[in-house]
């Protein structure tokens, strides 16, 4: 937090994103490297009692990439992701490693 108590942008973002358990999965899980839809649907799915499609991991994983946090190759629900620059700058700004 700043020093005026106010969260800065960095820190709501990244709180957000922490907040969500999907897009939380898959930013650690991107920490590892590079990820297809397939392998981050796995990843989530072992902390998931019931599952979760991989529609929904895409869906969550474009959200993420609409924020600059990831970015992806390919085309259609089985692409590629890694994180951005700008996601360890705001990882780096909400004091976090």
């Amino acid at each position: 937090m700043s020093r005026s108590g106010a969260m800065s942008e960095a820190e709501q973002l990244y709180s957000r994103v922490m907040a969500n358990d999907v897009q939380r999965i898959i930013v650690e899980s991107l920490k590892e490297g590079e990820k297809t839809t397939s392998q981050l649907t796995e990843a989530v799915n072992k902390h998931s009692p019931t599952g979760v499609p991989p529609l929904t991991i895409y869906l969550h994983a474009w959200l993420l990439e609409q924020k600059g946090l990831v970015a992806s190759t390919g085309e259609g629900i089985e692409r590629r992701y890694r994180l951005t620059d700008r996601w360890r700058e705001i990882e780096a700004k909400a004091g976090r490693k």
